[in-house]
C-alpha cells in the first residue's frame, strides 16, 4: 500500500549527467537510495519538473524535483513486499 506524503524535503544528489539522488533527510531520518529506477520530465508552464523514483532495499520513493526553485519534494513511499 503507497502512501502519499507530498512533503519539502532534503537531498543529497549528483548533478554530472543528469539527476542521480543519493539520500534524502525526511522527518530527522535519512535515507540512502540503490538506484534510480524511473525518470521523467514535465514541464509545469515554464518550470521544468523532474519527477523520479528512488529504491533502496525496504522500499521505493516518488521523489519531485523543481528547476526554477531548486526545491525537492517527497511525493509517496511504496513498500516493497
Amino acid at each position: 500500500m503507497e502512501t502519499l506524503i507530498n512533503e519539502s524535503i532534503k537531498v543529497w544528489a549528483v548533478f554530472d549527467s543528469g539527476i542521480s539522488p543519493v539520500a534524502m533527510n525526511w522527518r530527522n531520518r535519512q535515507i540512502k537510495f540503490d538506484k534510480v529506477i524511473l525518470k521523467t520530465d514535465l514541464m509545469k508552464g515554464k518550470t521544468k519538473i523532474t519527477h523520479l523514483v528512488c529504491t533502496n532495499n525496504n522500499a521505493s520513493y516518488e521523489l519531485e524535483y523543481n528547476h526554477q526553485n531548486y526545491l525537492w519534494t517527497l511525493k509517496k513511499i511504496m513498500p516493497k513486499g
